[in-house]
């Protein structure tokens, strides 16, 4: 079990990893946010105008509410009451008909293999909302490197960009180089 001044630099590394990928939002961009703590940040950190967000999170589309600038669409479906989102086959087909410029995603799991989730149901969210975006955008704190979870979500040409707060080990990195994986990795204490 993690020490409480683990935990606080836990929480200190994903809010400056939500905090780098807010800024990769532009005014006017239509943009998918996926459900976990550092994409919160990101939304707490959204400054820009104009922007239509789209989210399967009932604690994103709550922080968004305090933003006049950007309208919320609240995907439907089934409701996690433990993880706060929604999935199943009606958010399925809700974002089967959108399309967004940025996708702002969580990592459970990455590895050579790609992403992965602990559950169908996330996994196959998370990959229905890769098909909707032109851009991806991981967010993936240190220890997500190195798992592979029970279900696979894509493999990792399908991502632009990995924002993280370590630099990955040089394997995993000459991967993520090969698939043209923009890392970008935030210096401790940002």
């Amino acid at each position: 079990m993690k020490s409480y001044r683990e935990r606080l630099h836990d929480a200190d590394n994903k809010r400056a990893i939500g905090r780098v990928a807010a800024t990769l939002i532009q005014d006017g961009d239509y943009v998918l946010m996926d459900t976990a703590t550092t994409i919160q940040y990101t939304a707490e950190y959204m400054s820009t105008k104009n922007n239509v967000v789209v989210t399967n999170s009932i604690d994103i589309a709550g922080i968004l509410c305090d933003k006049p600038d950007i309208t919320t669409h609240l995907l439907g479906g089934e409701l996690n009451a433990w993880h706060r989102n929604v999935f199943g086959p009606r958010t399925l087909d809700m974002l089967s008909d959108i399309k967004v410029n940025k996708l702002i995603v969580g990592a459970c799991g990455i590895s050579s293999d790609g992403l992965s989730a602990p559950s169908v149901d996330e996994a196959y969210v998370k990959l229905e909302m890769i098909k909707r975006a032109d851009q991806v955008i991981v967010l993936a704190d240190a220890s997500k490197f190195g798992k592979s979870l029970f279900h696979r979500i894509c493999d990792l040409g399908q991502i632009h960009v990995l924002i993280t707060d370590q630099e990955p080990d040089r394997k995993m990195k000459d991967i993520l180089i090969t698939h043209q994986v923009e890392i970008m990795v935030i210096p401790p204490g940002s």
